[in-house]
């Protein structure tokens, strides 16, 4: 594994924080949109992004800072160290599937990248006039029919044009996985990284 695969994990984690930022940015200008037109009289519907709590995606997203902190622009012990190569190692074997776990490492890299996953959304009501919550929707529990397919048509769109989109960070696991085979594959000792 050479310097090409780690700046490709830089690379690929520097995809899913722009791709994170590319989903705040939507959010913010479907709100302005959201924010004329009555939800009920006098309230609006404000579209709100949480990071997510999950562990796997937060696990995820803490390997990847760990695999590329340095590692680019540090000196040549940490760049190549034992560390880094396992870090690497342990990201990459994941997205190409380990011997008996392929289903399961499947599922875990398309959950990992996908980075609507990165976020828990949910709705506020808010007053007009001052811009106050009235109600807090995180789901859709609780509602009535009417209630759940009111919410449903308001913030719809936004949820299905989230949906259409391809994540490119989706994308650029199978280019990791490539750099990583164009290094030759090596998953030995780390002496091979350097």
């Amino acid at each position: 594994m050479n310097e090409n695969t780690i700046r490709e994990i830089a690379n690929f984690r520097s995809q899913i924080i722009r791709e994170r930022e590319l989903i705040i940015d939507r959010i913010q200008t479907i709100n302005t949109s959201l924010k004329n037109i009555d939800y009920n009289l006098g309230r609006f519907i404000r579209v709100e992004a949480e990071a997510t709590t999950d562990k796997e995606i937060r696990d995820f997203q803490s390997e990847l800072l760990a695999c590329t902190e340095g590692a680019l622009t540090g000196s040549e012990d940490e760049q190549y160290s034992e560390g880094k190569f396992i870090q690497v190692k342990s990201i990459i074997d994941r997205f190409r599937g380990r011997e008996g776990q392929t289903d399961l490492d499947r599922r875990w890299t398309a959950k990992v990248t996908d980075v609507r996953n990165a976020y828990t959304f949910a709705a506020s009501e808010r007053w007009r006039e001052d811009e106050t919550e009235h109600e807090h929707y995180s789901d859709s529990g609780g509602k009535s029919g009417g209630q759940k397919e009111k919410l449903a048509y308001t913030i719809g769109p936004f949820r299905s044009g989230m949906a259409k989109r391809n994540s490119q960070a989706e994308i650029d696991t199978q280019l990791c996985v490539s750099a990583a085979e164009a290094d030759g594959g090596r998953t030995g000792d780390a002496k091979s990284a350097t």
